[in-house]
């Protein structure tokens, strides 16, 4: 039935096809991913032996022409039992920014993500090593058969857990001015190193910047200074404005995510 059936197609934002269905001369439908590796990981694959994946799975009730219908003609059809062609699926990624991404990370391990700070959009989501759409049942043929572990499939930018790095400084920063522990003119010491809770702290290479406000912290990204303010916000604040930014929450994507993660106060030291 399924082979009988012509899914609705995936699109990019700029009209770059991701998945489509072909007929063949029996009258059945063949999916084909004619766009190769880009955005492999995002519209994912269907398979009659191994299910779906990624926006083929997120997505399949409308591509398969079950919801989010395009005319009322094709409401009337489903209520009969009518099968229609599946409903198409546009996405938000640009191809353009999608390729540069994948090529930036060519023949490394990790992830890239792009996106639209204003309205959340999604314009690229890469991960590495990647894989040609087309060979996913060859992939999953020799994962099932133990002749590979298809790590290739892992979508690191959605499964994988990563430190934030000092993009957290953004949230020590909001929970501080929240909660009037510091404001932007308060005035740090900015020593290249430090110890704190018996823990080594530097700067990037080493660099001391005397005394600073917390701007100008901001600024050159001082890990002295931000280190300090996080002793002086305590373990309860931090965690509370981590998780207003959606640590250690579910949420609400179309492909499925690792849950983030932030200890709980009373486990937390100083360092």
């Amino acid at each position: 039935k399924e082979a009988r059936m012509e899914r609705g197609t995936i699109s990019t934002a700029d009209g770059t096809v991701l998945a489509t269905s072909v007929r063949q001369e029996d009258g059945s439908y063949k999916r084909e991913y004619p766009a190769g590796e880009l955005a492999a990981h995002i519209v994912g694959y269907t398979s009659q032996r191994f299910g779906t994946a990624g926006i083929e799975a997120a997505y399949n009730d409308t591509l398969r022409g079950e919801q989010n219908f395009d005319s009322f003609t094709d409401v009337v059809n489903s209520l009969a039992g009518i099968q229609t062609k599946g409903n198409d699926v546009v996405l938000s990624i640009d191809s353009r920014i999608q390729q540069a991404a994948q090529d930036a990370l060519a023949g490394q391990v990790g992830a890239v993500v792009a996106l639209n700070p204003e309205t959340g959009a999604v314009y690229a989501l890469a991960s590495s090593p990647t894989f040609d759409a087309a060979n996913y049942e060859e992939l999953l043929t020799a994962a099932a058969d133990g002749g590979s572990d298809s790590s290739e499939l892992f979508n690191r930018a959605t499964q994988a857990l990563y430190p934030p790095g000092s993009t957290f400084k953004i949230i020590t920063l909001t929970g501080a001015l929240e909660n009037n522990v510091a404001t932007e003119s308060s005035v740090f010491k900015a020593p290249g190193a430090m110890k704190i809770g018996n823990g080594d702290i530097t700067n990037f290479n080493g660099r001391s910047y005397g005394e600073i406000t917390l701007a100008r912290a901001t600024e050159v990204s001082a890990n002295t200074v931000y280190a300090q303010l996080g002793v002086e916000m305590g373990a309860d604040m931090l965690v509370k404005t981590a998780e207003d930014f959606g640590f250690d929450k579910d949420i609400k994507f179309a492909l499925p995510l690792a849950k983030s993660l932030m200890p709980k106060p009373a486990e937390m030291n100083e360092w």
